[in-house]
């Protein structure tokens, strides 16, 4: 299960379903697990979770399709459609189910480690539920499902993520090791230090005169020959930032306004970005980029040490969240979970109404 979109889960799709019991079978629940009961507005959490991943992965299999910019047509095609051997709706309630057993697993994880979620934790939980709901709410009540739910739901998320820290945080069974965080951080970031030189006048907005420009252009080329090194290139900045501003910055320490790029970075260009991450460390490069030109040079990541550590939740995630991702599932794989069969064949992924 890809980490990403349980997290994403939890932002665009936390939502659960009320209580419908059809005549005869009860469908109000999903699945249990012992004492722990999972309703049906829950599973039906999971299950649209499950469609986005599906639905991603039909056009990782398919990128040459031309996809529908309406929701529910495109869902008839990943529902029809083949899915690493399965139909898009048996792979959708193979997922389903799987995230059914973690969330079982969380619960007695957490019960079995004394994990907890505190006052906070549960305050974030409702506020970005009512987030959630405020723009998503009618599409999640007209499928059946209910406002409580989805805080309990954001509740297990929460706590799969309470069990990924205990496991690979400071003094966990499996903790990332300080030179195992600085190997990922070196490897995934690229920091730039960089001076941007505009092309537009700053009065009107409107681009330089050809002459005015090729002044801008001389100036960013004067700085590129002496751009020697990081540290020369933080003096650049502050005496650069200094005489457009005609004061100098409030921060002055090197590095205090390097860009750190990752390979999703798309900001200021893709073409920047590309060019900057293959780049050599203290190589200065003069790229423009529309209306702006940069006078650029990567730098040492580990320059600040303090940026590492203030991303070290993150890349926690980033290291450890697929190991943790196969490990939950061999827990739930591991529990007598027992799943109601009429409430599956009631809320199947082919009954979900995409329309928004």
């Amino acid at each position: 299960m890809n980490g990403k979109s349980r997290i994403a889960a939890v932002l665009l799709a936390g939502a659960a379903a009320a209580s419908f019991a059809s005549c005869g079978a009860d469908t109000t629940w999903a699945a249990k697990n012992g004492e722990d009961i999972m309703p049906a507005g829950v599973y039906i959490v999971g299950e649209i979770d499950s469609y986005y991943d599906a639905e991603e992965r039909f056009a990782e299999l398919n990128p040459d399709m031309e996809v529908s910019a309406d929701a529910a047509d495109r869902a008839k095609v990943v529902l029809k459609g083949d899915i690493d051997g399965k139909t898009g709706a048996q792979y959708i309630t193979d997922l389903a189910m799987e995230r059914a057993r973690n969330y079982f697993a969380a619960q007695a994880l957490c019960r079995e480690r004394g994990i907890e979620l505190t006052e906070a934790d549960a305050a974030s939980i409702r506020r970005n539920n009512d987030t959630v709901w405020s723009y998503t709410g009618t599409f999640y009540e007209r499928n059946g499902v209910s406002r409580e739910s989805l805080e309990k739901m954001a509740q297990n998320y929460m706590k799969q993520n309470l069990l990924l820290q205990n496991l690979y945080g400071e003094g966990g069974e499996r903790e990332i090791s300080d030179a195992d965080y600085e190997a990922h951080y070196r490897s995934t970031r690229t920091r730039v230090r960089y001076i941007p030189f505009s092309l537009l006048n700053t009065e009107t907005g409107e681009a330089l005169s050809e002459e005015d420009a090729q002044k801008v252009r001389d100036e960013a080329n004067a700085y590129l020959g002496r751009a020697k090194d990081a540290a020369e290139m933080a003096k650049l900045l502050i005496e650069h930032e200094t005489a457009v501003n005609g004061e100098a910055p409030e921060n002055t320490a090197p590095g205090a306004y390097d860009m750190l790029l990752t390979e999703d970075s798309t900001s200021p260009s893709q073409a920047f970005v590309d060019e900057m991450r293959a780049a050599p460390e203290g190589e200065a490069r003069l790229i423009e980029n529309g209306n702006t030109l940069y006078v650029a040079m990567r730098v040492d990541p580990m320059s600040d040490r303090d940026a590492l550590d203030s991303l070290k939740s993150t890349m926690l995630r980033e290291i450890a969240q697929d190991e943790f991702d196969a490990w939950l599932a061999e827990q739930g794989n591991a529990l007598s979970v027992t799943f109601n069969d009429a409430a599956l064949g009631r809320y199947t992924p082919s009954k979900i109404d995409f329309k928004f």
